[in-house]
């Protein structure tokens, strides 16, 4: 390809400006030993000077090459004008007739305009490679996060009936000898439950599983820590069989209260036909906590602005001793 467009461009000028010339065979000759030198200057910037010293912020070493690549290119075309055409070839060189300080001038310009396409074409192809290397990066992150979707799937692909139906045998063989257990076994089952539990069409789960499962954190977390003073208070409407709910919007304030907590914790939960109503109150303290579950409390409002945008209320005060948490949802 720069074989090509080198050939094309010496033409073009051959032809546009030869046209005058008595002698054509002098001019395409003249013409072409000096794009020759030209190529030599375009070839040194863009494969030493640019990448090499100015890609690498040598800024004053790029400045010497670009005055050595100058010094080479107006010399070789001397040499070449009054040495190596007449002497070895027979051939004198046109612009010999012209004063020094002209040719210099010119060969200057030469140098000039070859560089200056250099600096043009590296930027060009350098932005180009950049944008090739970033998309290469792109397609490795994704193949990278792909495998690590696929990993994690993998690892999750436990059968959620068989937890629960391996629980459940555990639960049946210790409710005789050890009804606390099995009864912890029960509430382990309804948080794994309102955790993995599929979502219907609305996608939402029934009410009934996130009460369950704040009824057996509430529990399991009393047995673990009997020396917290942990106060459930629950005004549940018996009729609230049928209501639905997104999932996670509750039991992460619980979870957060629990993970934060220390010595006095407490938690209410209003559920009438229409509203549930959650409070969670703990004093802040330096009790061991379980790793976060990773569904904070920027999920929890992101979750509820997006599916009950005009119909919640969510009010959260937190200074150093105490944290409480406020959410009111309207169901319908």
């Amino acid at each position: 390809m720069h074989l090509i467009v080198w050939s094309l461009y010496v033409s073009i000028v051959i032809f546009n400006l030869g046209y005058a010339e008595k002698n054509w065979n002098d001019y395409i000759y003249e013409t072409t030993i000096s794009h020759l030198i030209s190529a030599g200057v375009f070839y040194s910037t863009i494969f030493w000077i640019l990448p090499k010293l100015y890609a690498n912020k040598k800024y004053f070493y790029t400045a010497v090459g670009f005055v050595t690549i100058l010094t080479i290119s107006i010399v070789s075309r001397f040499i070449y004008t009054y040495l190596i055409s007449p002497g070895i070839l027979g051939r004198t060189i046109s612009s010999s007739i012209l004063p020094i300080d002209t040719q210099t001038v010119n060969f200057s310009f030469q140098w000039f305009k070859f560089s200056l396409f250099a600096v043009l074409y590296w930027s060009k192809t350098s932005k180009i490679a950049l944008q090739k290397r970033l998309t290469e990066q792109l397609a490795v992150n994704s193949k990278r996060e792909k495998l690590e979707l696929e990993n994690a799937a993998l690892r999750a692909q436990i059968n959620p009936h068989f937890i629960f139906n391996t629980l459940e045998v555990l639960r049946s063989e210790s409710a005789g000898s050890s009804p606390n257990v099995s009864y912890g076994i029960a509430c382990f089952m309804d948080i794994l439950r309102s955790g993995i539990n599929k979502p219907g069409p609305d996608g939402k789960i029934p009410l009934f599983i996130e009460i369950r499962a704040i009824e057996g954190l509430v529990y399991l977390f009393s047995k673990r820590f009997p020396d917290l003073t942990i106060t459930y208070l629950s005004d549940i409407d018996n009729d609230h069989g049928g209501r639905r709910i997104y999932s996670h919007v509750l039991l992460p304030l619980v979870e957060n209260a629990f993970k934060h907590g220390d010595k006095n914790i407490k938690v209410e939960l209003l559920v009438s036909k229409t509203v549930v109503k959650l409070s969670v109150y703990n004093i802040i303290g330096k009790r061991a906590k379980d790793e976060s579950t990773g569904i904070g409390l920027a999920y929890v409002k992101r979750h509820l602005e997006l599916n009950y945008p005009q119909t919640h209320s969510l009010s959260i005060s937190q200074t150093h001793n105490d944290y409480s948490a406020d959410l009111t949802i309207n169901l319908n």
